[in-house]
């Protein structure tokens, strides 16, 4: 696995290490007074893999693309993965300070990269042999990937797609379920003239749709989703709705 980071400019060498610092300062923060297992958690690994490590990343913010930090992070403990608190803290700290390319994290287990590199899994197998080591607790190497058949990579390949497919659906029933509510409580009325402009749409409108989909998508989806409708549709979201969005998320 590689160590150098000389291909990237000295402001995206800054922002990883400023990265990895914080992904390891949040974890030691989270431990401060406690006890029994979780005094055991370690990050074992912070490997930077994708675009930024092949050279071929993209900064085109004019067409809405930019590049992530791709991220894997690998720890000594499977119930660390699932301390969502620990990552959600760290990615918001990184969000303030990291503002050139957004963050692609993803946390694994060792044993369990260990155990997909073995099985020859070549997501894993090509961060192995491509990624750079941002930060390493242990000397120790991952493990050498194995060979998978024909049959096992389809039957990867197949699971992947049955996962993203379904995300992908339940992603276009927000979307429906947003264009409903979009209808209810935002009408745009067209007079019979085709030239001219449709009616201003009220601020009890926007505050009626913002409730809306507060009452319906989950806390960190909201001011995202809410966002991007209101920018799709040209519309300027004013402040009394952004209260009443931070209002309901603090409820929850």
């Amino acid at each position: 696995m590689k160590t150098g980071l000389d291909h990237l400019p000295k402001a995206k060498q800054h922002e990883l290490q400023t990265i990895s610092a914080i992904l390891r300062d949040t974890l030691e923060d989270f431990l401060q007074g406690k006890t029994g297992r979780r005094t055991e958690y370690r990050i074992l690994k912070i490997i930077l893999f994708g675009s930024h490590v092949k050279g071929t990343w993209v900064n085109d913010p004019e067409n809405g693309y930019i590049s992530d930090y791709d991220i894997l992070v690998v720890v000594n403990k499977p119930t660390l993965v699932d301390e969502d608190i620990v990552w959600q803290r760290a990615e918001e700290q990184i969000s303030r300070k990291v503002t050139s390319a957004p963050l692609g994290l993803i946390v694994h287990d060792l044993e369990d990269v260990n155990k997909r590199l073995l099985q020859g899994h070549y997501f894993f197998k090509d961060i192995r042999e491509e990624g750079i080591e941002l930060f390493a607790a242990t000397p120790r190497p991952l493990a050498i990937p194995g060979n998978l058949t024909e049959a096992e990579r389809r039957e990867i390949a197949q699971k992947h797609y049955d996962q993203w497919f379904g995300s992908a659906n339940d992603f276009l029933s927000y979307i429906n379920m947003l264009i409903r509510s979009l209808s209810d409580c935002m009408p745009v009325y067209f007079s019979p003239a085709p030239t001219t402009y449709p009616k201003p749409i009220t601020s009890k409108s926007y505050n009626i749709f913002a409730c809306r989909l507060t009452l319906n998508l989950p806390v960190f989806f909201r001011s995202t989703v809410i966002g991007a409708v209101f920018a799709a549709c040209n519309v300027p979201i004013s402040m009394h709705v952004i209260r009443n969005i931070t209002k309901s998320q603090k409820r929850n």
